[in-house]
């Protein structure tokens, strides 16, 4: 029986309050979807890194490679340094191990899923496809709550959780905003609009929470939607003023992606929406690899997301050979 169940057991709730010192980080820029955010901004919670002196300049009055890391916004934007930089980390893209870890999962993702620990048992929190939306989009919440212990599979597990969590709030907002069109829905007043929708969006999932969890989902699901969004750029694309659409690259970048390239996810200080719109530009000027690799864990990753675990057309002969031309 799923967390929170009007009939079920609500221990988890202590679990949960007790893991819910969540703080929103800042959002520079706004994605393309419902409700965007400009978030307060406040100390980053992902242990990036800040630098208090300018890097070094080499004799050609550019960066030296050893700087290569620095977030962009505090490096020099000469067009040598930026194209430097943009080449090296569009190198570090694909996961190093991702072959080996499909190899080693694939059966586990296969018959047990994506969200099953290591004695192959569901989470407490596995999220019932065929469960009501509330229940759905109130399990990909607590998932990620949990999802504090980094093995292989947990950066895939987030980032699922993540942008499932992105589409359940984006969709339960465009509901709420044709309700209120028709009147059938009253606004209130007093507090900002974002905020009020958050606490609308945690209602809507614990419908019979403890007042505890009511006051400490909100900023917990605030934290999920601005990583979220942030994912989304490299999954959905964006409209560019001049240029127009930037396509995406599907949700097979959620499986592609490297240490090096979660932490400009996560690094919200460091890295923000302008650098991921950046980097996803070069990435379909200068590396078609990357684009073909994305196309054909597309599948998969859709497999996953939307049923969290592989199907019977997700077949491994192929996946290892048509990957293996690029890495």
């Amino acid at each position: 029986m799923g967390p929170g169940s009007p009939n079920g057991d609500d221990s988890w709730k202590h679990a949960f309050t007790q893991n819910s010192d969540y703080s929103p980080g800042n959002v520079s820029m706004s994605s393309n979807h419902d409700l965007d955010e400009i978030l307060d901004p406040s100390p980053d919670s992902t242990g990036s890194v800040s630098y208090e002196s300018s890097p070094a300049f080499d004799d050609q009055g550019s960066h030296s490679e050893a700087d290569l890391d620095i977030p962009m916004c505090q490096r020099c934007t000469c067009e040598k340094c930026k194209k430097i930089q943009e080449q090296t980390v569009a190198s570090l893209f694909p996961r190093p191990d991702l072959i080996n870890i499909l190899d080693k999962y694939w059966e586990i993702l296969k018959v047990h899923g994506l969200f099953a620990d290591q004695s192959r048992d569901p989470f407490q929190w596995s999220n019932a496809i065929n469960s009501p939306v509330h229940v759905q989009r109130r399990e990909y919440h607590l998932i990620l709550r949990k999802l504090e212990t980094d093995d292989d599979l947990q950066q895939w597990r987030r980032f699922v959780a993540e942008y499932q969590t992105l589409e359940g709030y984006s969709e339960f907002h465009r509901q709420a905003t044709k309700q209120r069109i028709n009147g059938t829905q009253a606004r209130g007043s007093g507090e900002n609009d974002n905020n009020k929708a958050h606490k609308e969006y945690v209602k809507h999932i614990f419908p019979d929470g403890h007042p505890e969890t009511l006051l400490a989902a909100p900023a917990a699901l605030k934290k999920d939607l601005q990583f979220a969004r942030r994912w989304a750029i490299w999954v959905e694309g964006y409209v560019e003023k001049n240029d127009g659409l930037v396509p995406g690259l599907g949700v097979g970048v959620g499986l592609l992606v490297g240490m090096e390239i979660k932490k400009r996810i996560y690094s919200t200080a460091d890295y923000d929406h302008a650098y991921l719109k950046s980097l996803l530009k070069h990435i379909h000027k200068e590396r078609s690899d990357i684009v073909s690799m994305c196309r054909i864990l597309e599948p998969v990753a859709e497999s996953l997301v939307r049923n969290h675990q592989l199907s019977s057309h997700d077949d491994w002969d192929i996946i290892p050979k048509e990957l293996g031309q690029y890495l």
